[in-house]
This record gives structure tokens, sequence and C-alpha cells, in this order.
């Protein structure tokens, strides 16, 4: 059978820590919460994939993907830090990250008094 890209689980097993059933179904959607290795990689397969069927963007846009991926992938903390990986039956499908980071003092994130404080 084949696939637009790799799935989770192609060997018949799960990933290591999943929660997931060792077969989900197509058609089985479920939310994880949880960062694996590979999602970061993938995701970037996704919009390359997606966004040079769709607006006809090059490498050009898949590296500026990858760059902003992999600050995420090192500076990613899970006690401040989520993700919500969508699947459908063991394929990533959809992804979604929330991070906290505080400004560098003297940096320029902020308005006025508030400069350095988010």
């Amino acid at each position: 059978m084949a696939t637009d890209g790799p799935t989770q689980g192609e060997t018949g097993s799960p990933r290591p820590g999943s929660p997931r059933p060792e077969s989900p179904r197509p058609g089985e959607v479920t939310i994880r919460t949880r960062l694996l290795p590979g999602d970061l990689g993938y995701v970037a397969y996704l919009h390359g994939r997606i966004y040079e069927h769709e607006w006809n963007y090059g490498l050009g846009f898949e590296s500026y993907v990858l760059k902003g991926l992999g600050e995420f992938g090192l500076q990613f903390d899970p006690r401040r830090d989520g993700v919500w990986v969508c699947e459908d039956g063991g394929r990533i499908v959809g992804f979604l990250a929330g991070v906290s980071r505080r400004a560098q003092p003297g940096g320029n994130s902020g308005h006025g008094g508030n400069s350095g404080h988010g």
C-alpha cells in the first residue's frame, strides 16, 4: 500500500511511549500532546509537499520551515510549551505548537515600558 510519506507504526508497532493502539484504523482521528522523534521532520515534509503543489513554492520555503522547526525543537520545553499533533489512523494530518519564550534583555520585543517582559 503506497502512502504520501512515512506513517507512524509502519513496522506494525506504535512509536515508543505512544499510548495509541498498535494499529490505528483509518478514520480514527486522535490528538496527541507529546512531541515524538520524527514529528518535526514529517511536518516539514508535509509543508514542502503541500506548498509546492498548491503555491509552487520550492526548496527555499521548505528550508525556511525547517529552520523554524529546528529552532523550535532545540528550544522545546514540555513544561512550558505545548504541541497538538492530529493523527488520522496514526498518520500526522495536522500540527499546532504553542511556545512560551521570554524576551532577551535589551531585545526589541515590546513597546515602551513592556520591553523585555514577554
